[in-house]
């Protein structure tokens, strides 16, 4: 006893306390009177008690104050939503169920009980505080982010109280008598709301948060209200099972809790459940079914990152079917090759699906309108469809057509888990969006296609280098060649010639596998190498005396790929050979500067004037030579720039060009 009076006499001063200081304070608004109200309320059920335990008063008494306090946080709570809720019918709702308690709660204390009036009690008792529960949710969940700090202490106070409630009225509703621990603690965990309240006061006067009140909010609170039933519905089952006295009362109560939990875990897990439910939602609480910027978040995050779809035509399938809770679909393309509508991707759908007909067939001019249609209104206007599109679009509910300039599309959904007649905001919702995918799926078309001429363009430029260097080594064959008649019975001749023959062919083999798209490795590629073996290599493809080499005893190493560099200096000795008709001589020449290596191929032939050297000499089919491919410096410069090189070039007509090729050394 002792303890109960101290607990209920600490609520008594804590919550007097706090409804004398409202009054009092400078500033009175109506939020401020509705909350000294409400502990006025709690004060005196509190000093009640200590009065009851003290001179043992009626106890008839303490249920109407009991459901004074209540009545009076519940309407404390209701009043914090509503003058924030923009929306009317919820306010009723929550005005309608607060009155709907306090009448039962009423009757339960008139109830004689005999009839066990305390057991109905606890049982609209613990209903109240899964209600208050719900209240504070609400206003929660819905305030803004700005201004939400200003009422969290106070609601988190508010909702310690019907939790413990909760708790306290369900263990007496289930064991058929009050546990006397939980009713004497229950003052003092009914001050320990007193801080948080006058925190939220003096923070927020007039306890204003702004709501807005989104589908996702009604929607966990009508799940919330649910569970109440749940547990309401275990606290009564469990308490009339126990009263009958059998000896399997608390296995039969233990089973139908089970089952009950079961069952709430089933409804709520459950697609078509979840989809009637938002349903009666948008029907009953709200002037448009969407909410639109939910909506289209969803919608983007679903095209942008498809959570795990990589297929945009998938995930195109999906953004649709999510708007209208549609569980799987189908998406058919055109093909400009058949001419035909070709299953481009499907969602949840298990067989294959068969092409479309297309031109004639009357789903051009449904795809050409754009307008969202019901497959059954639009297979009764489509006579002309043949009957095997027929039979594989009638299990479908709802065609969505995607037009774009360059795409023709149509989107097949299955019906929606929770079956409902379209209306005029589906139809547009379903339009907008398919516009949308329709330009999302052309840009992916484009990008393919761009692709294909990137690939393309690729394998041209790899042929133009292969016929370039074809013609360099044609070049070289032919001098050999033109030499042979005088020189072909000289042993060094003939060891040139075969020497020649076999680059030759080796050098074919690689441009054949580089034609192909086969790449040297990276491993390749990133090899040091000497500058000088090179240069004494390239040297070696020309008869003595055409090409000279100096500087070879520097030591100078670089980066890169050997046959690509070696690839680009024979470019330039033989645009240099070619310049001097064929007898030279290009001077090759390496040096060293600073951490650089430099090399220089120079001749003394026709030379390039200024402008041909600025705008013609490095772009692609430009040359001076009647016979040349223009190719030749190009491919050099990319090859040099390839290895973080560079190539410049100084010429003068008649006196011949110089080539500069540097390159970054690397230490050995």
């Amino acid at each position: 006893m002792t303890v109960a009076l101290w607990s209920h006499l600490i609520c008594v001063l804590a919550y007097a306390g706090l409804s004398v200081a409202l009054l009092l304070s400078a500033r009175q608004t109506v939020a401020r009177w509705g909350l000294a109200a409400m502990a006025a309320a709690v004060s005196i059920w509190a000093l009640w008690i200590v009065f009851d335990l003290r001179l043992e008063l009626p106890s008839p008494v303490e249920n109407w104050l009991e459901l004074a306090r209540t009545g009076a946080l519940l309407g404390f709570s209701i009043f914090l939503v509503s003058r924030s809720l923009p929306n009317r019918q919820l306010i009723v709702i929550f005005q309608g169920g607060l009155a709907f308690l306090v009448l039962a709660w009423a009757a339960a204390n008139v109830w004689d009980p005999r009839f066990q009036g305390m057991a109905v009690r606890d049982q609209v008792a613990l209903s109240a505080a899964v209600f208050g529960l719900i209240c504070l949710e609400n206003l929660i969940r819905n305030a803004e982010p700005e201004r939400r700090w200003s009422v969290k202490s106070g609601v988190i106070g508010l909702g310690l109280v019907f939790a413990y409630d909760l708790v306290f009225h369900l263990v007496s509703a289930l064991h058929g008598y009050r546990d006397f621990e939980l009713w004497a603690a229950r003052g003092i965990v009914d001050a320990l709301a007193v801080p948080l309240l006058v925190l939220s006061a003096i923070r927020n006067p007039d306890w204003v948060v702004n709501l807005h009140v989104s589908r996702q909010v009604v929607f966990h609170s009508a799940t919330a209200f649910f569970a109440g039933v749940v547990i309401l519905a275990g606290a009564i089952g469990g308490y009339y099972v126990r009263r009958t006295g059998d000896s399997f009362a608390s296995f039969i109560q233990i089973v139908m809790t089970t089952v009950l939990a079961l069952g709430f875990v089933v409804f709520i897990s459950s697609g078509a459940a979840r989809s009637r439910l938002r349903n009666f939602i948008s029907q009953n609480f709200f002037s448009y079914r969407y909410d639109y910027r939910h909506e289209w978040l969803r919608f983007i995050a679903t095209i942008g990152m498809g959570g795990g779809l990589a297929n945009i035509r998938v995930r195109a399938i999906k953004a649709i079917s999510d708007i209208i809770d549609s569980p799987a679909g189908a998406i058919w393309v055109l093909d400009d090759v058949t001419g035909k509508l070709v299953p481009g991707g499907m969602w949840n759908l298990g067989p294959t699906l068969p092409a479309l007909s297309y031109a004639g067939s009357g789903l051009d001019a449904l795809i050409a309108r754009g307008d969202p249609v019901p497959v059954a209104e639009a297979l009764a206007k489509l006579t002309d469809l043949p009957p095997e599109d027929r039979a594989a679009l009638a299990p479908f509910w709802v065609f969505v057509p995607l037009s774009h300039r360059s795409v023709a599309s149509l989107v097949a959904l299955m019906p929606m888990r929770a079956p409902r007649e379209l209306e005029w905001e589906d139809y547009d919702l379903l339009k907008t969006v398919g516009e949308q995918v329709a330009s999302y799926l052309a840009e992916d078309a484009a990008v393919r296609q761009l692709v294909e001429a990137r690939q393309l363009e690729d394998f041209n430029r790899r042929f133009a280098f292969v016929v370039h260097d074809l013609k360099n080594m044609a070049s070289q064959l032919q001098l050999l060649v033109r030499n042979a008649d005088r020189h072909g019975d000289n042993p060094a001749f003939q060891k040139d010639l075969i020497a020649t023959v076999r680059n030759a062919v080796e050098k074919m083999t690689k441009m054949l596998e580089q034609l192909s798209a086969k790449r040297l490795s990276e491993g390749k590629r990133d090899a040091a190498i000497e500058l000088a073996s090179i240069l004494r290599e390239v040297s070696t493809r020309w008869p003595a005396g055409v090409v000279s080499v100096s500087g070879l005893e520097v030591g100078c190493r670089i980066r890169g790929d050997h046959e690509k560099l070696a690839a680009a200096l024979g470019h330039l000795i033989q645009n240099g050979i070619e310049a001097t008709d064929g007898r030279g001589p290009v001077m090759l020449r390496l040096s060293q500067r600073g951490d650089a290596g430099v090399v220089e191929v120079e001749d003394r032939g026709k030379g390039m004037d200024e402008a041909f050297v600025r705008d013609e000499l490095f772009k692609p089919f430009r040359s001076t030579k009647s016979a040349g491919y223009g190719i030749g410096a190009f491919q050099a410069r990319e090859h040099v720039r390839e290895v973080g090189g560079t190539l410049s070039v100084v010429s003068r007509p008649g006196q011949g060009t110089v080539f500069t090729l540097t390159f970054p050394t690397v230490r050995a």
